[in-house]
């Protein structure tokens, strides 16, 4: 699962600008929000876009483009249960939560006065 999860990971990290804002408090909603969506839309969940605001239509947008990729690019994910693909993307976004955020270097990120 590990090897698995570092592919997920590093396909995200080359195609997503999400994971890029430039305050942790985005970075962290960015994150959150589309990987929230894509799980569901991974397990064939309904993502319920009735009363959305604008941010999670955008993270739903974002969500089912990179569940479409995802699933083009990583045959495996279709082979998955949904206990497994919620393993595999939880793996992924506390990976991707600990580079873009915890151990980031750009001080910037959590100045309090933006």
């Amino acid at each position: 699962m590990e090897k698995k999860i570092d592919e997920i990971l590093e396909f995200i990290q080359e195609r997503c600008l999400w994971q890029f804002h430039s305050r942790e408090w985005d970075r962290k909603d960015n994150i959150n929000g589309i990987f929230n969506v894509l799980t569901k839309v991974l397990n064939n969940e309904k993502v319920d876009l009735k009363d959305a605001t604008l941010q999670e239509k955008c993270f739903y947008a974002d969500g089912r483009i990179l569940a479409d990729q995802l699933l083009e690019r990583f045959s495996f994910i279709k082979e998955m249960d949904g206990k497994e693909k919620s393993e595999l993307l939880s793996g992924a976004k506390d990976k991707l939560v600990n580079i873009a955020i915890t151990k980031c270097r750009n001080e910037e990120l959590r100045v309090p006065f933006y």
